[in-house]
Parts: C-alpha cells; sequence; structure tokens
C-alpha cells in the first residue's frame, strides 16, 4: 500500500520500502534494485527530516558493499554521515561507522578501519545502537 500511494513527494515509508524493495532485490533474486534504491534517496531535501531516512544511506551503502563497490560505499556513507550531522541526529552512525570499518578493512586502509571502528563503539556505547554485523563478503 505504501508503494501503491502516490503524492507530489514521498513519504519517508514510501522511501523505505523502496530502498528495502531494492537491496532485497539485489541480494537474493537476479533483478536490479538499483533503480528503487535511488528512488528512495531522490529528491530527499522534499521531505521533512525524520530520523528514519537516515535508513535508506545504510540500505544503499549495504548495497554497494555487497556489490563490492567500495569507492560507492564510502561515497554513501560520507554522504549518510552529513546528512545525520546536519539534522542534529545519532541513528544510524553507528551502524554506518561499522559499516565504513569493514570497507575500510577490504580496502586495506588500517587508518580508517581504526577510526571507523571507534567511532562505531562510542556510538553504539552512548546511544545503545548495536550495528548490524552479518556481514557475508
Amino acid at each position: 500500500m505504501a508503494l501503491a500511494s502516490e503524492s507530489s513527494k514521498p513519504s519517508v515509508l514510501r522511501r523505505l520500502c523502496l530502498g528495502t524493495l531494492g537491496l532485497i532485490l539485489n541480494l537474493h533474486t537476479s533483478s536490479s534494485g538499483d533503480v528503487y534504491l535511488q528512488q528512495s534517496l531522490k529528491n530527499l531535501q522534499d521531505n521533512i527530516y525524520h530520523p528514519n531516512l537516515n535508513i535508506l544511506f545504510y540500505l544503499q551503502a549495504f548495497n554497494a558493499y555487497h556489490q563490492q563497490n567500495f569507492l560507492e560505499c564510502t561515497h554513501t556513507i560520507e554522504n549518510g554521515l552529513s546528512f545525520i550531522t546536519n539534522h542534529d541526529s545519532h541513528y544510524m552512525l553507528a551502524n554506518l561507522y561499522y559499516l565504513l570499518a569493514k570497507v575500510a578493512s577490504k580496502t586495506n586502509n588500517l587508518n580508517l578501519q581504526n577510526e571507523a571502528t571507534q567511532r562505531s563503539k562510542i556510538f553504539t556505547e552512548l546511544f545503545n545502537e548495536r550495528p548490524y554485523q552479518d556481514f557475508k563478503i
């Protein structure tokens, strides 16, 4: 129902559905979900800020990580970190920094890996947000 609803600007729920659908399609089928992931972030500035919008950056970055596109993953994480901090939020920071540490590990960037790991731990401790850790690649 959320995907079927149309409005001049997509709701937070619609964006979350699009992003999740895109990730699921890419991880579990042969069809490409990239178009849904892109739609989830399109004109994001048109929405009134809601912390759940932070999730969209994680979904896009997680997708890039699983496609082993570490440059896109890093770029998306950086955009997500900026988006979150520009809105004075902390939700998803532990997860994004944890994912950044994983990317840094894959690209042999030890300094970035250590820094991102430390930041993830700090946000985990401060806000009791446990990062998703079930990475297959």
